[in-house]
């Protein structure tokens, strides 16, 4: 599930929440750097996501089968979601140059 969180730096951050399959969860866990590693090729800079969080379980739907995210993104991700240690927040990693 992909949404949108309000954050003072940037204005939105893009949130991810991701329900790993049992197979997967049992080798570990994702991290926010090796989800963005994957996406490069595939999305543009501004389109990766900068917040993770990995869920145990499904996440729930409603009747019709669609991932309830108006509900789940505020539960997910609130406006403290700096203090919950499932959120991992990905931070630009500036290169100094060598002169």
């Amino acid at each position: 599930m992909v949404v949108g969180v309000a954050d003072e730096e940037y204005g939105q951050r893009v949130a991810v929440a991701i329900s790993m399959r049992k197979d997967r969860a049992a080798k570990g866990s994702l991290s926010i750097d090796e989800l963005r590693k994957d996406l490069r090729g595939l999305l543009t800079g501004y389109k990766l996501p900068t917040l993770l969080r990995v869920v145990d379980g499904e996440l729930p739907k409603n009747v019709s089968g669609k991932i309830l995210k108006k509900v789940l993104g505020p539960q997910l991700f609130p406006p403290d979601y700096c203090t919950i240690p499932e959120v991992q927040i990905w931070t630009r990693q500036l290169s100094v140059a060598r002169l």
